[in-house]
């Protein structure tokens, strides 16, 4: 019985704790890791700042892992890409090809024509707010893009770059930024995710029926025991 009420009380918490996480791809691209998040890029953990490109890059902040990946219609091989300019800094984007570590051309390093950034998180997630700057590191956008959800199609959202609504209604755990910008884009077509909020989805109220299932049952059998 004992182990059965623990077992309740853990889904209990599990049931109104919330966890909230801010990714700032800016502030990592641009070296700050002030709020002491960590990084993997696949196979290990690693340093995870300064302008790069990747073929898996995974940040945890707040107890909430999510894993970047970046892929192009016209090209299989495309990298997730962490970019800043001087003090203008930007955030995560695609490059279709790495000379090392850095996007070649250095024009190609944010989600453009034919390109898809995508984001896995280790749990569901509602996404809370999302910031984007463009192509030029600013915030003056033209067009639309697209995210779909869970990798499924009837979850396929079109928004205006310029007028995010708020997305609390967008839970999931995966998520995929998907450019809209034509085959010779104005960079106000293209876009960098600077910061993306999130909150970890509690269990449902299913959790708590689950539990009184037990309970009933172990009342029962004990009943059953003793006649």
């Amino acid at each position: 019985m004992k182990k059965i009420i623990c077992l309740l009380v853990v889904m209990g918490f599990a049931c109104t704790s919330v966890q909230a996480a801010t990714f700032n791809f800016g502030d990592y691209a641009s070296g700050d890791n002030s709020n002491g998040a960590s990084f993997s890029d696949g196979s290990g953990s690693i340093g995870g700042l300064g302008e790069s490109g990747y073929e898996s890059y995974s940040v945890t902040q707040g107890g909430v892992t999510v894993t970047a990946t970046g892929s192009s219609v016209d090209d299989s091989t495309a990298f997730a890409y962490m970019d800043s300019y001087w003090n203008a800094r930007a955030g995560l984007g695609v490059c279709k090809n790495l000379n090392g570590n850095q996007c070649g051309p250095s024009s190609d390093d944010n989600v453009t024509y034919n390109e898809t950034l995508k984001l896995v998180f280790d749990s569901t997630v509602s996404l809370d707010s999302l910031r984007l700057v463009n192509g030029d590191h600013y915030t003056n956008f033209i067009g639309d893009f697209q995210i779909r959800i869970n990798e499924n199609n009837s979850l396929l959202h079109t928004l205006s770059l310029a007028e995010l609504p708020i997305l609390s209604d967008f839970v999931g755990h995966t998520f995929e930024f998907i450019s809209l910008a034509g085959s010779n884009p104005d960079s106000r077509e293209e876009f960098y995710i600077n910061t993306l909020e999130v909150s970890a989805v509690p269990l449902p109220a299913a959790a708590w029926l689950f539990g009184s299932a037990l309970l009933g049952l172990f009342g029962f059998s004990r009943r059953k025991a003793n006649t």
